[in-house]
């Protein structure tokens, strides 16, 4: 909902991962985990919003919101990106929200003007596995927040 009052839909684009860090986690032992680089085709979502928004986040059965992740995407001209731990560890350009229960499976995210403007998704729960069952792509929710 944006701040006149209208509800948008938000569109699902995929998101591609490719690893890094294979060195670094061969040169540990294994210690040092790889990461995962998401990368979103185009510069910009097709959902644009001015802050504050608020979000209702729908979640299925048996998960929790605290599974799904806020980002902040680096762009560039061509794709929208986002570096995160292989292991569904802490991920580099998270972004800290909060939510509120507002009916079964329903959850609301208030971001305010403190988000600032950029480009952002809402990724749910990926079964990242092991290093060597990482995921290939994913489904991410994606939006603008402009001035």
């Amino acid at each position: 909902m944006d701040p006149g009052g209208a509800w948008q839909e938000a569109f699902a684009e995929t998101v591609n991962f490719k690893s890094t860090g294979v060195v670094k986690h061969l040169a540990s032992g294994g210690l040092i985990k790889g990461e995962l680089n998401g990368v979103i085709a185009g510069y910009r979502s097709h959902l644009v919003v001015k802050a504050p928004v608020t979000f209702i986040l729908y979640i299925p059965e048996g998960k929790s919101p605290l599974e799904y992740q806020l980002l902040r995407f680096h762009v560039d001209s061509e794709s929208r990106e986002f570096r995160s731990a292989a292991a569904g560890g802490a991920t580099h350009d998270s972004v800290d929200f909060q939510t509120r229960k507002i009916a079964p499976r329903a959850y609301e995210i208030v971001l305010g003007t403190e988000v600032g403007k950029g480009e952002y998704g809402i990724l749910p729960p990926v079964d990242a596995g092991s290093d060597k069952n990482a995921p290939t792509s994913a489904k991410i929710y994606t939006f603008s927040v402009i001035e």
